[in-house]
């Protein structure tokens, strides 16, 4: 029961803490839009990335265990996507992209609750 308990929280917290980088995302497009997006990044978007890279591998684990009930298999997923869309968005910035890069943006801006 306490490993179910931390798997709840788990998948709770990381959902929080991928909103919490959206938003951030989005903030600093609203701020600085796509030709200083990079400068007004903080951390530097490759970093994000890199972090999200080990969350999805982690998230991609829970959502194979068959141990997360319908709501958390949820977050699970759309945490999965938003990361999916920030690594997106990252190729689009580097690849100087822009129509890419909003199409990203609006896909995040309508995923993540503010």
């Amino acid at each position: 029961m306490a490993n179910e308990i931390d798997e709840q929280q788990l998948v709770g917290n990381i959902w929080q803490h991928v909103i919490r980088v959206v938003n951030k995302l989005i903030e600093t497009h609203d701020t600085y839009g796509f030709g200083k997006f990079s400068e007004g990044m903080n951390p530097r978007l490759d970093i994000v990335v890199r972090a999200f890279t080990v969350v999805d591998a982690l998230l991609k684990a829970l959502s194979e265990s068959g141990q997360l009930d319908p709501d958390e298999y949820r977050q699970a997923i759309n945490s999965r996507q938003c990361i999916y869309h920030t690594k997106q968005l990252a190729l689009a910035l580097e690849a100087d992209n822009e129509e890419e890069y909003q199409r990203l943006i609006d896909l995040l801006t309508k995923q993540a609750p503010v």
